[in-house]
């Protein structure tokens, strides 16, 4: 993690509130994407349960189609298109 590499390098000239400020960001958003995946593969675990022989053609591929839809708006604010752009592409 670049993060951590910066804060162990003596020769680069960093702010260590900045590298602070870096970290409680990464960290606020990996848990917004955390919670996203949650939910995405608990809807899709209640609809292939649901839909059991109905949904045959399906991809059962919940995270890849989550890290498609993170590829594409991967701003923390916009959660809701991430879900609903995955549970489209599922």
């Amino acid at each position: 993690m670049f993060i951590e590499h910066a804060r162990n390098m003596k020769e680069l000239d960093v702010d260590p509130i900045l590298l602070e400020f870096a970290q409680l960001d990464f960290n606020m958003t990996e848990s917004t994407y955390n919670k996203e995946l949650k939910e995405i593969t608990m809807w899709w675990t209640k609809i292939s349960n649901v839909a059991c022989g109905e949904l045959s053609f399906a991809r059962e591929w919940p995270v890849e189609s989550y890290f498609l839809a993170v590829g594409v708006a991967m701003e923390p604010h916009f959660s809701t298109c991430r879900k609903k752009f995955a549970s489209i592409s599922l």
